[in-house]
């Protein structure tokens, strides 16, 4: 996990360095929204997935069933 986390922010950095507005070392004002906008479109993008990814769970609830026990049609439409 520790791994995939580190890939996957390491992809992040490339792309925000990639379409950052100036490519010089001393920033100008438009780098102070562009990253001000990257931290909120981000961010805000990762919690709206969180949350509904967590409303899933109360369409398709977990439930947790004995070792062998076989899941019949009886048991689809019922909630434990």
């Amino acid at each position: 996990m520790s791994f995939t986390d580190k890939l996957a922010n390491g992809a992040a950095v490339m792309i925000i360095q990639a379409i950052h507005p100036c490519h010089t070392v001393v920033c100008c004002p438009a780098c102070v929204w562009f990253y001000h906008y990257i931290m909120v479109i981000v961010t805000g993008g990762v919690a709206v997935i969180a949350a509904l990814a967590l409303c899933s769970i109360l369409i398709w609830p977990i439930r947790i069933r004995p070792c062998g026990q076989a899941v019949t049609s009886d048991d689809a439409g019922r909630v434990n």
